[in-house]
């Protein structure tokens, strides 16, 4: 069967996904590159203000710039995540890979994962493009690697189908790994969650001047790169969350601030930033939950 054939196949494949909250808290254990840490703390706040009081965080193993290979690789002795699913004291484990997928580390912890706790749920983090990019590569001689051909559209110069259009392949491509892998264990157990797609939705917003307390696309970065700066990062959060504990974070207390946006914005934006996590992880068809799931 040709790739393409193939590719169509696999997404043609439908595994029922639940569609009840999570009625206890999870036993988490999180993964992944610098597009995923600040995502940690920020996480644990949005699970304290839903009131989740048996959330464990059983450990993290964060490493820049690394792809679910690149941990998967490291020595079992030295490997926390292995250690943490081995011995059953996680039950969900977050995957964050670098762009490049299919990533061959996903199936990995994965397969790992399920010997040993057929029950485990894991989810992997759908990212935005590092400079607005499909290809990987870096324009600025702060980082190294590849240079681009070309240097990349300025952040507030971009619309929602431009982003769209950047991130199509991307975005099939891990649907079509995710797709491939719930199938093979005849179950969901891995999960999308779609932090690239609210990201897209945000900076269309922005764009028109609807997003309250943002002023510029630029301003949700922190460099060129494209790591999250505080509003992305609380965007992730919530995404996170809504699929980790299936449920809505539509309603939740507002942070008490949010860096960069000012004080008499962070309840608008917070409301904001709560609704597109749930427009997109609920309308995600790998993200485990729908919309009709109650909010708490």
């Amino acid at each position: 069967m040709k790739p393409l054939l193939l590719t169509l196949a696999i997404l043609s494949l439908t595994v029922e996904q639940p569609a009840c909250a999570a009625d206890s808290g999870v036993r988490l254990f999180m993964t992944g590159n610098s597009f995923h840490m600040k995502t940690v703390p920020a996480l644990a706040d949005v699970i304290s203000v839903a009131g989740i009081k048996d959330h464990t965080l059983v450990g993290t193993m964060l490493l820049g710039g690394s792809r679910a290979i690149t941990l998967w690789e490291k020595p079992d002795a030295e490997n926390p995540a292995k250690i943490a699913l081995r011995s059953g004291k996680a039950d969900t484990l977050t995957l964050c890979p670098w762009r490049q997928i299919p990533d061959p580390g996903v199936d990995q912890f994965v397969e790992f994962a399920v010997e040993h706790n057929a029950n485990v749920r894991v989810t992997i983090q759908q990212i935005w493009m590092a400079f607005d990019s499909p290809k990987a590569a870096n324009p600025h001689p702060k980082f190294k690697g590849p240079k681009s051909e070309e240097p990349p559209t300025p952040w507030d110069e971009q619309s929602a189908g431009s982003l769209r259009a950047i991130h199509a392949e991307y975005f099939a491509a891990l649907d079509a790994q995710i797709a491939a892998l719930n199938a093979k264990f005849g179950r969901p157990v891995i999960f999308c969650v779609p932090t690239g797609q609210a990201c897209i939705a945000l900076r269309e917003l922005v764009r028109l001047g609807k997003a309250p307390g943002i002023k510029r696309q630029a301003e949700l970065f922190t460099d060129e790169l494209g790591h999250p700066g505080p509003v992305l990062v609380q965007l992730n959060a919530y995404c996170h969350f809504a699929v980790i504990y299936r449920r809505s974070p539509v309603g939740l207390a507002a942070p008490k601030a949010i860096q960069g946006v000012e004080s008499s914005q962070v309840k608008p934006a917070a409301a904001l930033l709560q609704q597109l996590a749930w427009d997109a992880v609920s309308g995600h068809r790998f993200s485990g939950v729908t919309a009709t799931v109650k909010t708490r």
